[in-house]
């Protein structure tokens, strides 16, 4: 159904909420047309892209230039619970990217014609020329949320101009003199601005209309040069006035003797007294070839456009290409692309109701960099970066600060202190003597434990078992503080708006993001992966062997973080919107009041032994992770099936316990023990995630020939205090008493 413009404006007058302070336009111009559009040339100005080479260039290299940037969106970040913009270089950015949104699809993809690429270039290629580019939005049945948008000629928008809120509406006029009106939430426009007109924009094709016509000009006149025979005008003189017929004839002749260039540098005959007078200069006296290149030169000024970057190789070098090529994406580039954020921030993304909210448009700028200034801006932040962790601050926030990205530390091995050379005056004293044979007891210990044929099940999980709930426990209270609470208004906002707008059929198709919970899980699963390597390396020295923890990288970590993440937020939004399913769905829907504050009571009541199941899971696995690492980077081990420390041993569990997979030196036993144990617990487990097998390794320790358990212990006892008895120190003038085993 057609609607009125004046029923549009009128309908506006309701509300005054963006009412102006002072009159933008007359009062008769309220429920009207604006007389200040009364000579648009736009349809003009877009012509000139088609008649001039150099504006045709320049046009589709900052359009497709500006279109090729990658676009993404982002949750800002929050500090002190309040919302932080982050825009720009910042080094470990404090947003989280936002990977499923309808605002995202609706960019990428703005209607069945067009990809999002070409949709801006072409936008692009309107702003250049006029100064504007015009998108309509689409919205689907129930006119809630955009669903497309489609890009329109600036010459065919009016904008309505109110005394009272500066904009009332806009006119659309179709191919064929149709007159649509648009409502302001209908219509996305992005000027340059014009000083003297807050409705328009103004484009740098209107400050050079005069050169462009000039280069058309003289480009017509030397094609009408070479229609004309290639001679220069003139006049033909008679010595008497021509009756008509005269007139007619002699023209005739004339055009068809000495017209075109076939008939060029043709000898003419002039009769009666008649002769030729020039009267027109040759096409050297024009010079038209500076001409040119002058409005060339002035054209390029218009956009601020070095000629190296329309392919101009006069007076170009290597050295002021590149920089030009960098001037263009700092001063040229740049610029469009941060006006067509704030556009898509302040007017595209409040379309999307409260789900726009909280989120933001950021580009990824591939055009040239400056690399030696990024390169002197990185080494000035590593240097703040070491000065400030010498200081003592924490590396983590240090890197925030200074904006460099997170990075695992890893232990540096640190150089061997120098043995301390023995005090020739100072005399050992009793208990240097007693530390010595409480070494020899410790070793004995140690030696005791390897000659002994080891146990698997010997092997002491208690600790590991008690550090894995400790820091599941621990992910599990941050993930309900930091992440559960956010999460939940997502899904809540997105039912209240599908309520309202009777689209019950979507509340299968919630969205919730979830990066902010793969950070926090990955971060633990790190730390905990740390944990676990240095107890696989204490296991091993407890069996009298040294071996160097390895822990799992944020690479080998990130997909399963990612994927528990995700799977949890699936779950929340399925139990939200099976839930608001369950009480809208009936005959007589209630307010979306009544549904949300139902679903929200509903979540606030949901158990936390499910997520903190899938949280003990990923910690479970990035423990397996470290310790597959750290028994297999070491010397030769067996590697063994322990579940011991679960409680709960399931039929497939109990068969796999003490079950050995071969040594670490052998790459199928490597890939059995991994295949078994890939991620969290045994593979076959009935438990699934909540398994907390593990493997545990049996290192050999050689002992002499001939020498077995007791024996072997006593030789080395033997040994060391052979060692300790020349330096066995006078007490009182006496010497003390050898140690004995």
């Amino acid at each position: 159904m057609v609607r009125s413009v004046f029923s549009v404006v009128g309908s506006m007058f309701n509300k005054n909420t963006n009412a102006s302070p002072i009159p933008y336009a007359g009062p008769a111009n309220r429920a009207g047309f604006s007389n200040m559009f009364a000579s648009n040339d736009n349809e003009t100005y877009m012509r000139t892209m088609g008649s001039a080479g150099t504006v045709f260039q320049i046009v589709s290299l900052l359009a497709s230039s500006t279109a090729a940037a990658e676009w993404r969106l982002y949750r800002k970040a929050k500090a002190d619970g309040r919302v932080r913009y982050t825009t720009g270089d910042q080094g470990s950015d404090q947003r989280t990217e936002v990977l499923q949104h309808l605002a995202l699809n609706v960019w990428n993809r703005p209607n069945p014609f067009y990809t999002g690429r070409r949709f801006r270039e072409a936008s692009q290629q309107h702003a250049e020329l006029t100064g504007e580019q015009w998108w309509v939005i689409a919205r689907d049945s129930r006119a809630t949320f955009p669903t497309g948008m489609w890009l329109v000629r600036p010459d065919r928008m009016e904008p309505i101009p109110s005394a009272e809120k500066f904009i009332a509406g806009y006119v659309y006029t179709g191919p064929s003199g149709e007159k649509v009106p648009l409502e302001p939430n209908e219509v996305i426009c992005t000027a340059y601005p014009n000083p003297l007109d807050p409705y328009r924009g103004l484009g740098p094709v209107q400050s050079v209309l005069v050169d462009l016509d000039a280069m058309r000009y003289g480009s017509e006149w030397n094609r009408n040069f070479f229609i004309n025979g290639a001679q220069p005008g003139g006049v033909v003189e008679v010595p008497t006035n021509m009756n008509d017929d005269e007139f007619d004839q002699f023209s005739t002749r004339w055009r068809e003797s000495h017209q075109g260039v076939s008939r060029a540098h043709r000898v003419a005959i002039l009769e009666g007294g008649a002769k030729w007078v020039g009267t027109q200069m040759s096409v050297k006296d024009m010079d038209f070839s500076n001409l040119r290149d002058q409005s060339r030169d002035v054209i390029r000024e218009a956009w601020g456009i070095h000629k190296a970057m329309l392919g101009n190789s006069d007076e170009v070098n290597r050295a002021n290409a590149v920089t030009a090529e960098e001037v263009f994406s700092r001063w040229k580039i740049q610029p469009r692309l941060d006006l067509l954020r704030d556009t898509l921030n302040h007017q595209f993304l409040p379309l999307f109701g409260s789900t726009g909210e909280n989120v933001e448009f950021d580009y990824i700028n591939n055009s040239a960099d400056d690399r030696e200034a990024d390169n002197a801006e990185l080494t000035a932040k590593a240097n703040a970066a070491a000065v400030l962790v010498q200081a003592g601050f924490d590396p983590e926030a240090v890197c925030e600060v200074v904006g460099l990205p997170d990075m695992p530390l890893l232990a540096l091995p640190q150089p061997a202190p120098a043995p301390k050379q023995p005090d020739p005056a100072a005399a050992p004293t009793e208990d240097d003597f007693g530390n010595q044979a409480r070494e020899i007891i410790t070793i004995k210990a140690l030696a005791n434990a390897a000659a002994a044929d080891h146990d698997p099940a010997a092997v002491d999980l208690s600790e590991m078992d008690a550090q894995h709930q400790q820091a599941t426990d621990q992910l599990s209270a941050q993930y309900q503080q930091q992440i559960t609470p956010d999460q939940r208004q997502q899904a809540l906002d997105q039912i209240r708006q599908l309520v309202e707008t009777e689209a019950i059929a979507n509340l299968g198709n919630l969205i919730i993001d979830y990066e902010l919970a793969k950070a926090l899980i990955l971060l633990a699963m790190l730390a905990f992966g740390k944990t676990a390597a240095k107890q696989a390396a204490k296991e091993a020295a407890q069996q009298g062997v040294t071996i160097t923890a390895v822990a799992p990288s944020s690479v080998q970590l990130e997909g399963l973080a990612e994927s528990t993440a995700s799977l949890m937020a699936s779950e929340l939004a399925t139990s939200a919107g099976r839930e608001a399913a369950r009480v809208a769905g009936g005959t007589a829907t209630p307010s979306a009041d009544v549904v949300v504050a139902h679903v929200e009571k509903f979540l606030q009541g949901l158990s936390t032994a499910g997520p903190a199941a899938h949280l003990g899971g990923a910690l479970a696995a990035a423990a397996n992770q470290a310790r597959h690492g750290t028994f297999t980077a070491g010397p030769k081990c067996e590697l063994i099936a322990s579940e011991v420390r679960d409680s709960n041993t399931c039929p497939s569990c109990f068969e796999i316990d003490g079950h050995s997979f071969g040594y670490s030196d052998d790459p199928d036993a490597v890939a059995a023990a991994s295949a078994a144990y890939p991620t969290s617990g045994y593979i076959g487990c009935e438990g699934g995630e909540r398994c907390r097998g593990a493997l545990i390794a049996r290192y050999e320790v050689q002992a002499e020939p001939g020498n077995r358990g007791g024996d072997d212990l006593a030789v080395m006892l033997k040994k060391l205090v052979d060692v300790l008895e020349p330096s066995a120190p006078h007490v009182n003038g006496h010497h003390h008493e050898k140690a004995r085993a």
